[in-house]
């Protein structure tokens, strides 16, 4: 659920720094991040996986990761 903060981080600084953070004070999982867990779980094939959704290091691109750690 989208809380007040978040919108106005969305509104002031985009979407970019909206998903920076929903992940880093939201608790939010990005689809890669789910999908490389299911990876890890056995679940998901590797492949399919960035067949469907990209490169599964794409958040290592788009995420802040300099906050994340």
């Amino acid at each position: 659920m989208p809380t007040l903060r978040f919108m106005r981080v969305f509104r002031e600084k985009g979407p970019a720094e909206a998903r920076n953070y929903w992940v880093q004070h939201m608790s939010g999982v990005t689809k890669h991040a789910h999908a490389i867990r299911r990876i890890n779980e056995g679940v998901f094939d590797p492949a399919a996986a960035e067949i469907i959704i990209g490169p599964l290091d794409m958040d290592l691109y788009v995420l802040d990761t300099e906050e994340l750690s």
